[in-house]
């Protein structure tokens, strides 16, 4: 018998009918209030079934005469096509509004315009909503179709009432109208239980609309009891009042945070280390990714930029940059377009021979000319001119940077600048300001005296400093600071020359901005060293008259670089005018004004408060907490630094023990988001409070007393450093090397302390692995004699290392391995080819008479030992050969190395040299060994140089050949050099 048989369409109507019809006791109970759900919609809610079945059993004993049947299957698509679009048409409508009312475009929107452009996401969202109206009104005019047969089907519909009900004096007064409408709700309410998942789909889509890609993962921590990477833009500042807390519930309150901080912490180790125990750790191609990120931006137009002024990022597109930069080049008229030819090779000579001439007119002195030229091995390029958004600021302004590390003119810039900057910090220090905390003290000196419920608080920005300033002016500022000191000369050089330098660096900077080249012809450079100074010279000399005004006000008037501050007791209206009146004394210098009783300045804020002044940390708009995370690969000590000074800026600048309080939480949290462990910020936290002999909890009640305790500690000058008894020690810092300090001085101490090179001091410091090319500089040549020749050093002779450590143990006896370090040498590569074409014969020729290592040496006396050659007489002798490198014979040891090639060589070539060739070659490396030493220079004309490498190789040919006539009874052997 099979198993399913095949139903035709009247058996399943019959049986359809029978399950439909068939009565339970539920319905039986029932039966007596039951009314047509047409009539009385309601009464759905007390059926046994639910309204799905209710709908079916309805639409079969309506029966196809009634027309209910029909209408019912040709209105459900439309019905549901309806709802569908309408819940479309809501996701939508919601993406249109976070969009205009929030500034946020939803996930979905970006996902598919591929952009966060406003032109071109609206319009897309608007498209969506037009094309959703318009089906929903396709569907309207489709069901009106059935509207207008309003008689026919309210005749169906009273029919198939009638054949339902079995009480019909209840349903003569329902009009055919509402039976139609009750007919279209019971078939809406089906089909939107039908769809639940559509509904549900539409809903997540709104929930998801403004989530971010990090949403998963945040909600994983949080369960994990972890705090999530953006628990940083949650604002954690604790403000109390002192008649909600005292004292000592402030305190326990604070013990409280922290005991909460730490087992958040220890629940962080311990979660990741049994995260780090089960799951391996993924390899990060950091490369892939960075092409990926490069390819995206490529195809969006976005530019990434490290923000001015914060440590924060701003994205950005090619079209908002291009603008802002052609509108500041437009406005300033500081750069001239000289087309797409390189002017660099140009520059170059043009910077040697301005400085050659100079020298020949004694200008400048050897040592100085060696300093300041341009050199084959030097590293040189034209700046390039890029763009550092202002984010802190309304539009986004751009601040231009010329980077130019490797410019021609960087040398002399530089120069120059270490010149002239200390003369002129002497020059204006009573009118200029480093930091916010020098500030704060002349702050406090001037408002216990003057500061008034009204006094004015000003702050004034220079726009365009280091581009406006005319170039000729700014050098001229210089001829009148060296005047206003009175000096005829700095370090050697007359105030001519140092203006003709200068002269030259401002004219002469060339940067490269897309494909173009461009000449700076209005300003200097922001990136070279030497524009700082003479833009602070200029306005030195612009601001006097100002000084003067303020003074005899007694007024405050300090700047720092194009930044001013101004406190005065004078009407902001008088202010106002008087600012107007500065900007007409150099049409160059605009300034931009700020008035107000709270004023931002640096990185303090600074109000006015009914004649109290009121200060604290000021964080810029696009702040983050961003510090230096902890696990990252720098040393501890610079991370320890990052908590001590910060809590010492806000003790600093904190003026109520409130806004330190809130500054103290808020960088607490701040160190432990960048996974600063509690224990290690409370131990620096406290460090500081000892160093200023601070033995109590700081509170409101002697916080004043303390911090004023802080602000009138005398700051500590560095210790001056002793050059001749001083040995630097830099290496690359890594993870491994964490504990090589410790080690370096416990070494020290051991074995040089009872010998007169303790007197050294030994200072480790960490590098840069770029840096390395650095750490081998070549000596000053002695310039004691003007008339000396001026020898061309653009070729790079070997250098020899001479350090203060080597004189010193030169004086008790301790002899000296010289060392010629010639990495650069002009014969590096032919004596590195030599090395490696004959060593190998040498190796495979002298297997039985030479050892490498030690490890060798022990093998060979086991074997030795084996055969039965070690007896209780046997005598252990070493011997050394004395200065081996530097003695040998230039003529003996090319002989020598003649008669070993013939021996090993193939038809007279080894390889495809022949013998004279490579004889020929090693004379040249031997004979070409020129350094410099102690300001001389030297050429080596015996042995070869230590430190090349085929002189090793050229000793052991000569040493193998000077051993073949001693006695061989089974001797260990020698080791090679």
């Amino acid at each position: 018998m099979p198993v399913f048989i095949e139903l035709n369409q009247q058996v399943y109507q019959r049986l359809h009918q029978q399950l439909l019809n068939r009565i339970t006791d539920e319905e039986q109970i029932l039966h007596n209030g039951m009314k047509d759900p047409v009539t009385n919609p309601a009464i759905l809610e007390k059926k046994p079934w639910n309204r799905s079945m209710m709908y079916l059993r309805y639409a079969y004993e309506a029966g196809p005469r009634s027309g209910n049947h029909s209408f019912v299957i040709k209105a459900t698509p439309v019905y549901d096509g309806r709802i569908r679009v309408d819940y479309e048409l809501q996701v939508w409508k919601s993406y249109y509004k976070l969009a205009t009312e929030h500034k946020h475009w939803a996930k979905e929107v970006v996902d598919r315009t591929k952009k966060r452009n406003e032109h071109v996401n609206l319009p897309f969202i608007e498209k969506k909503i037009d094309q959703a109206c318009t089906k929903i009104n396709d569907i309207q005019i489709h069901l009106a179709t059935y509207w207008l047969q309003i008689p026919t089907a309210s005749a169906a519909v009273a029919a198939a009432v009638a054949s339902i009900n079995t009480t019909t004096n209840s349903n003569k007064n329902v009009s055919n109208r509402t039976r139609i409408k009750n007919i279209e709700k019971l078939l809406t309410d089906y089909i939107k239980e039908n769809i639940q998942r559509i509904k549900k789909m539409s809903a997540i889509r709104l929930e998801i609309r403004i989530m971010k890609k990090n949403y998963h993962t945040t909600t994983k921590r949080l369960q994990m009891n972890i705090f999530p990477k953006l628990i940083a833009k949650t604002n954690f500042q604790f403000k109390f009042h002192e008649s909600i807390l005292d004292r000592h519930e402030m305190q326990e309150l604070d013990l409280i945070l922290q005991n909460l901080h730490s087992s958040t912490s220890n629940t962080n180790t311990n979660t990741n280390l049994d995260s780090n125990h089960f799951k391996p750790k993924k390899t990060i191609n950091y490369r892939r990714t960075i092409k990926r990120l490069q390819h995206k931006f490529r195809l969006t137009n976005t530019i990434l930029r490290k923000t001015d002024k914060s440590k924060v990022f701003h994205l950005g597109t090619v079209e908002h940059y291009e603008k802002q930069s052609k509108d500041y080049m437009e406005r300033t008229k500081a750069y001239d377009c000289i087309g797409q030819i390189d002017p660099l090779p140009e520059l170059i000579k043009h910077t040697n021979k301005y400085l050659l001439d100079l020298r020949l007119k004694k200008w400048i002195t050897p040592k100085q000319y060696e300093q300041l030229c341009l050199k084959q091995t030097d590293d040189i390029e034209l700046a390039h001119l890029y763009y550092l958004p202002k984010a802190h600021k309304p539009l986004t302004p751009l601040r231009p940077i010329m980077s130019g590390r490797k410019h021609p003119t960087t040398k002399i810039s530089k120069y120059l600048d270490d010149l002239l900057r200390p003369l002129f910090n002497q020059m204006a220090s009573k009118s200029t300001i480093t930091c916010g905390f020098e500030l704060i003290k002349h702050l406090q000196k001037w408002t216990s005296i003057n500061l008034r419920q009204g006094t004015s608080l000003c702050t004034i920005d220079v726009v365009d400093l280091y581009t406006m300033i005319p170039q000729m002016e700014g050098v001229l500022a210089l001829e009148k600071m060296i005047d206003h000191l009175q000096l005829k000369q700095v370090d050697g050089l007359t105030k001519e020359t140092i203006i003709r330098l200068a002269k030259f660096v401002m004219q002469n900077n060339y940067f490269k901005y897309k494909n173009d080249y461009y000449h700076q012809i209005r300003g200097g450079a922001m990136g070279s060293p030497l524009t700082l100074t003479i833009a602070n010279c200029y306005m030195f000399f612009f601001e006097q008259s100002i000084i003067r005004q303020i003074n005899n006000s007694y007024g405050l008037y300090f700047r720092y670089i194009d930044d001013i501050i101004i406190l005065i007791n004078w009407p902001n209206r008088h202010l106002k005018k008087e600012i107007n009146r500065w900007n007409t004394f150099d049409e160059n210098i605009q300034l931009s004004d700020n008035i107000s009783n709270c004023i931002n300045f640096l990185d303090l804020h600074i109000e006015n408060q009914k004649g109290q002044l009121i200060t604290k940390v000021y964080h810029k708009p696009s702040y983050q907490p961003y510090y230096l995370p902890f696990n990252s690969i720098h040393p501890l000590h610079m991370k320890a630094n990052i908590p001590f000074t910060m809590l010492l800026r806000a003790i600093r600048y904190c003026s109520s023990f409130e806004d330190y309080f809130d500054e103290r939480g808020k960088l607490r949290m701040d160190l432990l988001v960048n996974k600063y462990p509690v224990k290690f910020i409370d131990k620096h936290f406290t460090r500081l409070l000892d160093k200023f002999n601070i033995h109590e909890l700081l509170n409101m009640y002697n916080y004043n007393t303390l911090r004023q305790q802080v602000v009138d500690t005398p700051h500590e000058a560095k210790a001056a450093i002793n050059y001749q008894k001083t040995l630097f020690v830099h290496f690359t810092y890594c993870q491994n090397m964490t504990t090589f300090p410790r080690h370096f001085h416990t070494l020290w101490n051991k074995y040089f302390e009872q010998s007169p090179i303790n007197e050294v001091t030994p200072i480790l410091g960490t590098q840069r692995e770029e840096d390395k090319q650095n750490e081998i500089k070549v000596m000053d040549i002695d310039d004691a004699n003007d008339d000396s020749e001026v020898i061309d050093l653009r070729t790079p002779v070997n250098e020899i290392v001479a350090t203060s450590v080597l004189t010193l143990t030169d004086n008790t006896g301790i002899p000296l391995r010289p060392i010629i370090s010639s990495i650069n040498g002009p014969t590096n590569n032919v004596s590195h080819f030599l090395d490696h074409l004959i060593r190998p014969l040498f190796d495979h020729v002298a297997k039985q008479t030479t050892f490498i290592n030690d490890i060798d040496l022990v093998r060979q006396l086991e074997k030795y030992q084996e055969n039965g050659h070690l007896l209780p007489t046997t005598h252990f002798i070493t011997f050394d050969v004395t200065d081996l490198y530097t003695m040998i014979p230039r003529n003996g040891a090319l002989e020598a190395l003649g008669r070993f090639l013939a021996k090993a060589s193939t038809g007279g070539k080894i390889g495809n040299l022949s013998i004279d060739t490579i004889l020929k070659l090693a004379r040249l490396v031997l004979d070409t060994n020129y350094f410099v030493y102690n300001n001389k220079y030297y050429r080596q004309i015996k042995g070869g140089a230590m430190g090349s490498a085929f002189t090793m190789t050229l000793a052991n040919v000569y040493m193998l050949e000077w051993e073949q006539p001693l006695p061989r009874s089974n001797p260990p052997g020698r080791k090679r050099s």
